[in-house]
């Protein structure tokens, strides 16, 4: 029987490509090459993947740590830095010895202002062959409606996988696209609108 989640949906999800997988690579490409600040997406993800490497490699500090949520999102920082230093080494350590992504999303999630999507991006830099962001837009271009519990991001993780071995792309190319598709449809809806009740704030590609 499909397990219910605490947010009324019910799994597994049924993923849907909203677009053509042959445009994987060319959605990738574009999202790196996005500026913000002077700076291109590629540049921005190479220091978040650095700052994972240094954390898998026996640095788990809060200023490494600091590095992947703002590159997520800044928006709960007030929140993050109220963890103490063994606090978020505890956390960390739990997430890399863990065995299931379960136990690794539920161990970070006991930071504060670590909710489960801060968790999928912190558990990215570490190791971004086995896991993906959970991100609103990336839901989107999978055609499933977004989620922020461990249910979800549980049956979300196992759908990117599947269908990242099937196009044959690697889990940080998947989701990059999906995130520039889902930002080009953005765009686009805003274009055609009769009227415009607001503009796209310049963002970093991830928040």
């Amino acid at each position: 029987m499909p397990t219910p989640t605490r947010r009324g949906r019910t799994l597994p999800l049924s993923p849907q490509l909203q677009y053509d997988p042959a445009d994987i690579p060319k959605l990738s490409a574009e999202y790196l090459a996005t500026l913000y600040k002077g700076r291109t997406a590629a540049a921005f993800d190479r220091d978040m993947e650095d700052a994972g490497r240094r954390i898998v490699n026996g640095a788990p500090t809060p200023k490494n740590v600091e590095e992947v949520y703002r590159w997520k999102s800044h928006r709960r920082m007030d929140l993050f830095v109220q963890n103490t230093e063994e606090e978020i080494a505890e956390a960390v350590t739990g997430a890399i010895a863990a065995k299931t992504p379960r136990e690794a999303v539920e161990s970070l999630a006991r930071l504060k202002g670590v909710g489960v999507k801060m968790a999928s991006a912190i558990l990215t830099s570490m190791f971004p062959e086995l896991y993906t962001v959970c991100d609103f837009r990336a839901s989107e271009a999978l055609g499933v409606r977004d989620g922020n519990d461990v249910d979800f991001y549980v049956e979300y993780l196992d759908a990117c996988r599947r269908m990242a071995k099937e196009y044959g792309v690697t889990l940080r190319d998947f989701d990059r696209a999906n995130w520039q598709w889902s930002k080009k449809r953005g765009k686009d809806k805003e274009k055609s609108a009769p009227c415009c009740g607001g503009r796209l704030s310049a963002a970093p590609p991830k928040v």
